[in-house]
């Protein structure tokens, strides 16, 4: 196993967690109406539904026309039209019609523009149905609704996307029909179904490293239908964030301040009932026999429940929801449930605002808040807020309030103490992509100990982003500020200027009189051929020892064991601490006898994945170094830190040098690496979870006693970012943590 936490994979949080954790009503919906080609049973032969809009595959020249089909290869580049007429094969004895299409081998795609059909199904409801016949490999099916500012303009967005599904029909010579589900075909009632794409498999799994690709193996398709099942399900209306089920329905979501089919934004449920009961047995058996976490082992139950509310609705924001809830209610911050659809958290933006829990010293009710950190843009949102201000309403609501009325909290997979602080970066992003208004309050006394405002004095900022987003967006014009975003960084000051200050890898040092800081956010993999400088940084910083150490890692992404090992082992004597035993999941019980076998061994290959992690260790630290800074009075700041930060944080606490965590909160606790689960049933990310969980063992003769999955570490000193303070441009955790050092 590569004994790395991967960054790129850590607790998935913000806008992709809050739209599948989104559970607003409970709507079984409508029953799908009963379609399908017919068989006929002396023949074997398929016959079209003459009500549908069908593509036979009889002739090359039916794809060229009104849909413009383009013929990609396996590097994307476009067919010749005599290799396009190769993929022809005759056959008026096959499934149905005079032929098919065969692709495979170097032959990767075949994408129609569908635009020509919205005179047919604007406003109405529709499904797609295909068959295909794998001959050693498989066609990815997906639709696409792309909005585009105008007809030359290549500067498109992705507004919602999912892959196509079995429907369980098949033939004894190897035909698989697939569909679509159910969905309108206009999303919010002006975006047009815009793309279907068929796609060979391998070269996808090829290019992600999991597949040798063949040239050998190919895949027919045939018998495409576009079926009109009635008016569209969801209003063409706008909505806000609070009254989506009531105006939307129940398949309803509230995009951009305009309803949506919720199957456009997370795709569509299973549609088969026995396929649908398969799949959600499959997520509570993986979770159930491999999550590591025993946290996550005592909520099965939760999940369970949440399994069958998906199970028992046809609605896509519940039946999606629903499953995302459940795995995130495990506690495991490196869970995350399986992907469907994507598309529209693609087109999250905090338009160049990171808003971040605050201390709001001077509201009159001073109270803890989201408030302003940063501006870095000017647009028509950004243009209207500065450092300071205060997020005090969400549609009306206080953010707690609407937090809870959209119950944003089932999108967080960690501690569930770490989410107020985790979650705020990503209100803005949220509120934009619902097109919420929010109202920011700015109070600008400064000054020594500044009383705060009264009622009267508060300047409240309203921004209505349905209005100033969702308008120009549903038009069409894609205003370029759009794209206006920027990194987050719960510091609200930083000791160290550079550029990459925020990048994932960037280490780097600064003194101020006798305290030195260390500023790093990730722990890249520490024999990565890119890291050089990340471990020259740390290395450079603490040996030989400053006479005050703040490791400030605030932006705390997790990363390589062997890393972790690497900074906590300078700082860290070898009498501190002995090591973390990363313990997974056993059919059997964890019983003496057990531990006794696991203590024999000296492989992880033939250990079932249990390892030791002995500090030192796993860096082959060279003597020299082990403790270097062992001694040194050390301030730790955090904000958001999962996984190989929760370990520095945890490890800290061991230290034979004075100590202090300032933080606004719990760390995530997510002790543990992360595994990426297979993709199944066309899903777009298979989701993860962690296998294993941790016991810290400080002693070597100490008895095991408490896994730590699933509880993050407390901050020895509460701290938040006062608004008083920003508004003069100081760090208030910062200061806080220099008081602490110098007082000895």
């Amino acid at each position: 196993m590569d004994k790395n936490w991967n960054p790129s994979r850590t607790a998935p949080m913000g806008l992709a967690a809050f739209v599948f954790a989104l559970v607003l009503a409970l709507a079984l919906g409508a029953s799908p109406v009963a379609r399908a080609a017919a068989f006929d049973e002396q023949t074997g032969r398929l016959t079209l539904d003459a009500t549908s809009w069908s593509l036979p595959f009889d002739a090359i020249s039916e794809l060229t026309g009104d849909l413009g089909a383009w013929f990609g290869d396996s590097g994307d580049g476009e067919l010749t039209s005599a290799q396009v007429a190769d993929l022809y094969v005759a056959d008026a004895s096959g499934l149905e019609g005079l032929g098919h299409v065969r692709l495979g081998g170097d032959v990767r795609t075949i994408r129609f523009n569908l635009d020509s059909l919205a005179s047919r199904f604007g406003g109405r409801r529709v499904e797609i149905r295909f068959w295909q016949r794998p001959e050693g490999t498989r066609l990815n099916a997906s639709v696409e609704w792309v909005a585009v500012a105008d007809p030359g303009d290549t500067d498109s967005v992705v507004v919602g996307s999912f892959r196509f599904q079995p429907t369980g029909r098949t033939t004894n010579d190897g035909w698989e029909e697939w569909t679509s589900g159910e969905v309108d075909f206009l999303a919010a009632g002006v975006v047009p179904l815009s793309h279907l794409e068929l796609q060979d498999v391998q070269p996808q799994g090829y290019h992600s490293g999991y597949a040798t690709h063949r040239g050998d193996l190919r895949v027919s398709v045939d018998a495409l239908e576009i079926f009109d099942v009635g008016p569209a399900l969801v209003p063409d209306t706008a909505c806000t964030s609070l009254d989506m089920a009531e105006v939307c329905g129940g398949h309803g979501y509230c995009a951009m301040g305009r309803c949506m089919d919720s199957a456009i934004v997370f795709g569509p449920p299973p549609v088969d009932a026995a396929i649908k009961d398969q799949y959600l047995d499959r997520q509570r058996f993986q979770f159930q026999s491999f999550a590591g976490a025993r946290v996550s082992q005592s909520l099965m139950n939760v999940l369970a429940g949440a399994i069958e509310v998906a199970r028992n609705t046809a609605s896509p924001i519940l039946f999606w929801g629903s499953l995302r809830k459940g795995v995130n209610s495990l506690r495991d911050g490196h869970a995350s449930a399986p992907m469907f659809g994507w598309g529209l958290t693609s087109q999250a933006t905090n338009f160049g605002v990171c808003v971040h829990q605050g201390e709001a010293d001077l509201l009159p009710t001073p109270e803890v808040a989201p408030m302003v950190f940063s501006v870095e843009a000017s647009n028509p949102v950004a243009d209207l807020l500065q450092i300071g201000d205060v997020l005090v309403e969400v549609d009306g609501l206080t953010v707690a309030e609407w937090k809870e009325a959209l119950d944003l909290r089932a999108g967080h997979a960690a501690d569930p103490d770490a989410f107020d602080v985790t979650y705020a970066p990503s209100l803005l992003a949220v509120a934009g992509l619902l097109g919420a208004t929010m109202t920011f309050a700015r109070c600008e006394r400064t000054g020594p100990n500044p009383a705060p405002c009264t009622s009267g004095e508060l300047e409240l900022i309203d921004i209505d982003l349905a209005t100033l987003v969702g308008e120009p967006f549903w038009a069409g014009t894609l205003p370029a500020w759009r794209n206006d975003s920027q990194k987050c960084d719960y510091r609200f000051g930083r000791a160290v200027d550079d550029p990459d200050v925020k990048g994932y890898s960037f280490a780097g040092f600064a003194d101020e009189g006798p305290i030195r800081t260390l500023i790093f956010n990730g722990l890249p993999d520490l024999y990565g051929t890119t890291n050089d400088a990340w471990l020259t940084a740390v290395t450079d910083a603490l040996d030989p020892p400053p006479q005050y150490l703040i490791l400030d890692q605030r932006l705390g992404n997790g990363g390589s064991v062997s890393t972790t090992d690497f900074l906590m082992g300078l700082l860290l004597a070898e009498g501190d601490f002995d090591r973390a035993e990363i313990v997974p999941m056993f059919e059997r019980s964890l019983d003496d006898a057990l531990w006794s076998t696991l203590d024999g061994c000296n492989a992880q290959s033939n250990c079932g994945s249990y390892w030791a992690w002995v500090l030192h260790e796993m860096s082959g630290m060279e003597p020299g170094l082990r403790g270097v800074s062992a001694n040194v009075r050390m301030a730790v700041l955090n904000g958001r830190d999962v996984s190989g930060n929760d370990f520095t944080t945890k490890l800290a606490q061991y230290r034979t040098g004075a100590t202090r965590i300032f933080a606004p909160g719990v760390t995530h606790g997510a002790f543990g690496p992360i595994v990426s689960l297979p993709r199944h049933f066309s899903e777009v990310f298979g989701g993860s979870m962690q296998l294993w969980d941790s016991i810290f063992v400080v002693q070597p003769g100490d008895p095991r006693q408490v896994f730590a999955t699933g509880r993050g570490v407390p901050p020895d000193e509460t701290v938040l970012q006062r608004q008083s303070d920003a508004l003069l441009g100081i760090d208030t955790t910062i200061e806080a943590a220099k008081a602490w050092l110098l007082q000895e």
